[in-house]
């Protein structure tokens, strides 16, 4: 991280960010968010988050396996 901070790349990249908004400002800007965001919504458990969650063999699940199953074969023949 030291180098990164000795080089200026952080500061050159705030200035990168800071002309892109310049030039393009937000055009339709929504007012920042509630605080608090479980004020008028319903609070749920984690337990009722673990159960929601999915956790089923969706394509692109099935396509990550697929491609970690590649990567570790081409490993072991390296």
């Amino acid at each position: 991280m030291r180098v990164i901070e000795e080089s200026g790349q952080l500061e050159e990249d705030d200035a990168i960010f800071d002309a892109w908004d310049e030039l393009h400002p937000p055009e339709d800007a929504e007012p920042a968010p509630d605080p608090d965001p479980a004020k008028g919504s319903r609070v749920r458990s984690a337990g009722e988050i673990i159960r929601s969650m999915p956790y089923d063999f969706s394509p692109a699940r099935l396509r990550s396996m697929e491609l970690a199953v590649q990567l570790g074969a081409a490993a072991a023949a390296a």
